[in-house]
């Protein structure tokens, strides 16, 4: 029946549109939206002829669009005759999908159907979208308006926020095995994480990273709105094993070269007092003794170092100028003290703690005096007995003068028991050092100035002569 009556009125506005003024008014509008038609001709009845497509009020002329396509408006004056208008109804978009905050330099993706149409937002200061796909580009803080058009200019809109990212992270991005280092970042309130904690870990909220296994691991921040800002980390092995180790200790004033299969790092020594290290070439000197830490450096905190213990070298060994007579035993000295005597032979004897050296028979000797790896070594003669032993025949045990104490180093006291008018002291080389009148049976020497070596002492008097030694030290 509707149909029928439609078509009556089709066929009757046909011949009474003569009656109607036109209708004038928006003849588009979108789905779910509304437009107002209007006649100037007053008294009629608006109709839609398919109000599937489209509903109009009969009283106002307001048509609210229901789905896409076209639609017959009529203005009807009943037996004064109608007009009529087409409407157009085009399809409205979807809500937009895929809003989230999105994070300055990040993306998120919109979407809207049906598809075709154009993607636009503003302010383009805050982010950009691209018109064809809706992936949109955070720039700054703030917010902006995305808009979906089809054609029809129907379109939906939605509200982007765009949240700041933190500020860059701060720190070495190198690290060694076993060692750990800090980073920071300004910003405050958020969290740290490792994409590897098995070869970086981090503690989230100090930023405490501790390096386990070489690698690379990412290092991120997060803000809790899912900003974060990302940090690579290399994490490397320490130092080869230090190579050119000595088998013992070195002696003071050697050297010696190291060496590390780790290229590119530099040598340090813990005490220059002791050693001084060529950076670059790893030759090690000493320079006192003592113990001491090489240490081979990559520079970025990884190293290796190994303790080197440095022996004093003995000074010349006292005492080694004289002959020494079969029957005389003599004692050799050494001013670096801690040191063991050798040297035995069948020429001579030494006693490794005193240095006393027995002649067995006539030749040379060569005696030792070593401190850890440190020696220094001398030549002494044996002369076969009977020899000069520097005692004049005219002298008894009972009047022989007493040197105390010997060796010396300050002082040396003389005390005479016979009747000694003068005594000549020399050296090694025969040359005098001092020569006195002797006043009392004892005598007070001052031998501070006299370098160390072994010294004569000859007494002269009514008993004769007499020759002593002395040690200054």
């Amino acid at each position: 029946m509707k149909y029928i009556y439609l078509s009556v009125l089709l066929l009757f506005v046909g011949f009474s549109s003569f009656a109607a003024a036109a209708i004038s008014g928006t003849m588009s509008v979108c789905a779910g939206s509304a437009t107002t038609l209007t006649d100037t001709t007053l008294g009629g009845t608006w109709y839609s002829l398919d109000p599937s497509v489209a509903t109009v009020n009969s009283s106002t002329g307001v048509v609210s669009g229901v789905s896409a396509g076209t639609v017959m408006i009529s203005y009807d004056l009943g037996l004064g005759g109608a007009d009529t208008a087409v409407v157009t109804v085009y399809a409205m978009p979807s809500a937009i999908a895929g809003i989230t905050p999105v994070c300055s330099g990040s993306t998120i993706s919109l979407s809207s159907t049906p598809s075709g149409g154009t993607w636009s937002l503003s302010p383009t200061s805050v982010a950009t979208i691209n018109d064809t796909d809706g992936v949109v580009s955070g720039i700054v803080s703030g917010t902006a308006i995305a808009s979906y058009t089809l054609t029809g200019g129907c379109s939906v809109t939605g509200i982007i926020n765009v949240d700041p990212l933190p500020g860059g992270v701060t720190g070495m991005g190198i690290i060694c095995i076993g060692s750990s280092t800090t980073l920071t970042d300004a910003t405050g309130s958020g969290s740290w994480s490792s994409s590897d904690p098995s070869t970086a870990f981090i503690d989230a909220t100090s930023g405490l990273v501790l390096g386990s296994t070489a690698g690379f691991a990412t290092i991120s921040y997060t803000l809790p709105t899912g900003c974060g800002v990302s940090f690579l980390m290399n994490v490397v092995s320490s130092p080869a094993p230090i190579a050119g180790l000595p088998a013992g200790d070195l002696c003071t004033g050697t050297s010696i070269t190291f060496s590390d299969a780790t290229a590119g790092g530099s040598w340090s020594s813990g005490d220059t007092t002791l050693a001084k290290a060529d950076s670059a070439t790893g030759v090690i000197t000493s320079v006192g003794a003592g113990f001491n830490i090489i240490t081979y450096s990559l520079g970025i905190g990884c190293s290796v170092s190994t303790i080197v213990t440095i022996d004093p070298a003995p000074t010349a060994i006292i005492g080694d100028s004289m002959a020494i007579c079969t029957s005389s035993p003599v004692i050799l000295l050494d001013t670096t003290t801690g040191g063991t005597w050798s040297g035995s032979s069948a020429v001579a004897t030494v006693d490794t703690a005193t240095g006393l050296v027995t002649g067995l028979t006539a030749g040379t000797a060569t005696i030792s005096y070593t401190i850890g790896v440190c020696s220094v070594t001398t030549t002494v003669t044996i002369d076969a007995a009977p020899c000069n032993t520097g005692v004049s025949t005219t002298t008894t045990a009972s009047t022989t003068p007493e040197l105390f104490p010997n060796p010396a180093t300050d002082e040396l006291t003389i005390k005479t028991a016979g009747n000694y008018s003068s005594f000549t002291i020399t050296n090694g080389m025969g040359q005098v050092v001092a020569q006195q009148q002797i006043a009392t049976k004892e005598t007070t020497l001052n031998v501070n100035t006299l370098a160390p070596a072994l010294y004569y002492i000859t007494f002269k008097g009514e008993q004769g002569t007499l020759v002593q030694r002395f040690i200054k030290l």
